[in-house]
Parts: structure tokens; C-alpha cells; sequence
């Protein structure tokens, strides 16, 4: 169906870029896996001077496609359309790791393993760094004389 034709040849999944790479020839890749030649017809990528080609086609029929988020192996199961994924994963998710820990690990946490993640760097370290969030955090220290 139209769900195989959108799929790259290399991963094998639906591109959920807004932007879709294609070849003069009419094949897609995914952002991630484009190289300088089609995997399909070894045609040039890219036009010459270096310009990417992108396939509107592609772009316009996948909007109206579901994707899983990309944290669907941790556990995520919410499934929505392209805009609303990206969304999703970006801002939404549970299991996406892109909080920092204020602490000295360097840790990237999901919103789901903060709390306990701090608390026990916080035990281990005693001390964070000057930080700054986005979002409100409550931090309780005890004196442990």
C-alpha cells in the first residue's frame, strides 16, 4: 500500500522529518539515513551545486499517516498523526531523556525517572550546580550534621 511506498529503503520506516530527501528518480529516504547516492538507483542526492531535493508528495500524504512514538520500546504507546507526534516526543513524553540532572552525572532524564534520579544524586553529590529550568522543581535538602 502507500504506507510501503513511503518507507525507506534502508530503515524501513515512514520519514517523520517535515522534509523528505528524494532522488531525481523519485526515491525517498529518511533525513537520518540519506547519503550522497540513492540506496535505491546510486543516482546523486543531491542537484548539482549541492542542492537537496525534497519530495512534496511524500511531505503532503504522510502528514495524514499515524507514526508510534519514537519511545514506544520504553514503554510509550501513543500513537498520533505527524505533527502531533513530533509534538508529542518532543515536549509531552513521558519517556523522552531530555532533561538535564542538576547534578555533576550529566544525566539525561526523562520527566518519569526526575524525581528519583535527583534525589538520590543529591544524596550521592550533596551539592548541584547553578541551574536554571524551564519548569518549577522543589528541591528539599535536610542538614545531615
Amino acid at each position: 500500500g502507500l504506507k510501503q511506498e513511503l518507507k525507506c529503503p534502508i530503515c524501513l520506516s515512514v520519514p517523520k522529518t517535515e522534509k523528505i530527501p528524494v532522488c531525481k528518480n523519485g526515491h525517498i529516504t529518511c533525513s537520518t539515513c540519506s547519503q550522497e547516492r540513492c540506496p535505491v538507483c546510486s543516482v546523486f542526492m543531491k542537484e548539482f551545486g549541492g542542492v537537496q531535493r525534497y519530495s512534496i508528495i511524500a511531505q503532503n500524504v504522510s502528514l495524514f499517516m499515524k507514526f508510534d512514538c519514537v519511545n514506544k520500546e520504553l514503554g510509550c504507546n501513543v500513537r498520533k498523526k505527524k505533527n502531533r507526534i513530533l509534538c508529542h516526543e518532543k515536549i509531552a513524553c513521558l519517556f523522552t531523556r531530555n532533561l538535564d540532572c542538576p547534578g555533576f552525572c550529566n544525566a539525561k532524564l526523562s520527566p518519569r525517572e526526575y524525581n528519583a534520579h535527583v534525589d538520590k544524586c543529591l544524596k550521592d553529590h550533596r551539592s548541584f550546580k547553578n541551574i536554571s529550568l524551564g519548569h518549577s522543581v522543589k528541591f528539599t535538602m535536610h542538614n545531615h550534621e
